[in-house]
């Protein structure tokens, strides 16, 4: 991996972290409305980790496209 790859890996690690400590507080704070907290930022993560994931370094684990058939 490069330097530049490891770099922006780290950044993604911290931003989640980040994410995880402002989703735990939301928690704590109100019960009603956690659910959809944690399912906007499952999505928010899950989504950002598909477009990371189309970039064309080669380490980065690729999530299979959604096709009807």
């Amino acid at each position: 991996m490069t330097e530049q790859n490891v770099h922006n890996l780290r950044t993604i690690g911290e931003e989640a972290s980040e994410q995880v400590r402002t989703l735990q507080r939301v928690v704590s704070q109100d019960k009603n409305i956690a659910p959809f907290k944690v399912a906007i930022v499952a999505a928010f993560l899950f989504y950002r980790y598909k477009l990371v994931s189309r970039a064309k370094d080669k380490n980065l684990y690729r999530l299979p496209e959604w096709k009807r058939t």
